[in-house]
C-alpha cells in the first residue's frame, strides 16, 4: 500500500509514509482512513514522509481535494519530508499542497531530512 500511517497518541503526532506509486485514489483513501481512526485528533501535528515515492499519478484536483479543507485544526503543525526537489513530478505536488495549506494559515514546512522535521516539531 503506497500510504500508511501511525498515530503516536503520547506525542500527539501522526506519522504518514508514502511509498511507491501514489495516485489520487490513494491520497483520498489515506485521508478517509485517518479521519475515521479513533485515535486521530485534529489538534495533532503531522509528519508526511514522501521520500519513498517512486512515481505519482496525482492531478492538481487530487491535491486540492486533500488540501482543502484541512482535517487538522488551526495550530497543528505539518512537516513534509521530501528528497525530491530535483524531481518535478513529485516535488510539484508537495509544493502545491504546501501552498494551498499556507493560504489557509496552516503552519507547514518542507524538509529534506526526518531529523530536521522532527526537530521543528519538538520531537528531538
Amino acid at each position: 500500500m503506497p500510504a500508511s500511517y501511525h498515530i503516536d497518541v503520547r506525542t500527539g503526532v501522526v506519522f504518514t509514509l508514502f511509498e511507491g506509486h501514489v495516485t489520487n485514489e490513494e491520497l483520498l483513501g489515506h485521508e478517509q482512513r485517518l479521519a475515521a481512526d479513533p485515535d486521530f485528533r485534529p489538534t495533532m501535528s503531522h509528519v508526511l514522509d514522501t521520500r519513498g515515492v517512486t512515481s505519482v499519478s496525482v492531478t492538481a484536483l487530487g491535491v486540492r481535494l486533500v488540501a482543502t479543507p484541512s482535517m487538522f485544526a488551526p495550530g497543528s503543525r505539518r512537516a513534509i519530508i521530501s528528497s525530491d526537489a530535483n524531481r518535478p513530478d513529485g516535488y510539484g505536488h508537495v509544493s502545491m499542497f504546501q501552498t494551498l495549506r499556507k493560504q489557509s494559515g496552516e503552519d507547514i514546512k518542507i524538509f529534506s531530512t526526518a531529523e530536521d522535521a522532527h526537530r521543528w516539531l519538538g520531537l528531538e
